[in-house]
């Protein structure tokens, strides 16, 4: 989920930029918390750690983008996370600025105040269904990485962007692999959470009908699954000198349910999308055998994120 995203013209408003950790107002709508802190806290305490332990095969020559450094400058700089916390309407939070040139590994944690459906880049705006999204309340916007919609509501999902420089050992210029520490990253975090068993996909995206037109439904690089169903999605937008790996977990906690709007329960992607009511129907079949949940709630999954990176840095010491 990321980047500057188009609307539909009925649904246009004006946008900002969004929040973080200690909260911040950079504008009137939308409390943009950009904390930085680093991620060896212990609750109370922050301090910083090396997060450098991931998984060793996607440990590959970084690209260089700078002048000559040693490995272990790279590694020293590449190390250490900063994490920001976002909060605001999903059309302010797509727009949200880039971290600056010169930061290494930024993990930028999103809250959504309001439902929004976020088309992949490939998908035109006329995908979605305007009249049912204006009835509903919910910005139609879209994403400048691949893939299929993803609905995004209050409460119902944790929202992560993760931004890697190209200069950092975690890079990849292959995209299949350029995920796939992600991947082991979210597999990690919600396994205390889930009782099937969990898969990371580690080849090419693999998507049929259904999987174009909503994310949930195919099978992408770094994708966590449980029991078979797809429980986090992922997507990556790249440019020279840094990826933007953006990663959604959907939750599915009886606490997160009542935390939801009563007008936004029965909402999914494909009641937003102009598809006719038969293929509506077979669509969340599909959608019913595929697509997963986390039984957690934003707060503790979040947590539980937090924690995983923490135990790295300690790993890593």
């Amino acid at each position: 989920m990321g980047e500057r995203g188009s609307r539909l013209p009925a649904l246009q408003r004006q946008e900002t930029g969004p929040p973080a950790q200690r909260e911040r107002h950079a504008t009137p709508a939308a409390s943009r918390a950009t904390v930085a802190f680093d991620l060896g806290r212990d609750r109370g305490r922050r301090r910083a750690r090396c997060l450098d332990g991931l998984p060793a095969a996607t440990k590959r020559s970084p690209h260089r983008v700078s002048g000559p450094e040693s490995p272990d400058s790279r590694a020293q700089r590449g190390c250490r996370w900063t994490v920001e916390r976002l909060r605001g309407p999903v059309s302010e939070l797509l727009d949200s600025a880039e971290p600056p040139a010169a930061a290494t590994r930024v993990a930028r944690i999103h809250t959504v105040t309001g439902a929004g459906l976020v088309l992949g880049s490939t998908q035109s705006l006329e995908t979605a269904a305007q009249i049912r999204a204006t009835a509903a309340g919910t910005e139609i916007l879209r994403r400048r990485s691949g893939g299929g919609a993803v609905l995004l509501l209050p409460g119902g999902q944790v929202w992560v962007d993760f931004f890697v420089p190209a200069s950092d050992p975690l890079w990849s210029e292959d995209v299949a692999h350029a995920a796939q520490w992600v991947g082991e990253l979210w597999s990690a975090v919600v396994e205390p959470f889930v009782a099937e068993p969990i898969s990371v996909h580690s080849g090419r995206l693999v998507a049929d009908r259904w999987g174009r037109l909503v994310c949930f439904a195919g099978s992408g690089p770094g994708e966590v699954f449980a029991g078979g169903r797809k429980i986090v999605g992922v997507s990556q937008r790249r440019t020279r000198s840094r990826v933007r790996i953006q990663t959604t977990a959907r939750l599915g906690h009886p606490d997160t349910a009542s935390s939801i709007r009563a007008d936004d329960r029965s909402l999914d992607e494909l009641e937003l999308l102009d598809v006719t009511a038969a293929d509506r129907e077979t669509g969340r079949a599909v959608m019913a055998r595929r697509c997963g949940s986390v039984p957690a709630t934003e707060a503790d999954l979040t947590e539980a994120l937090l924690g995983a990176l923490e135990a790295q840095a300690r790993d890593t010491r």
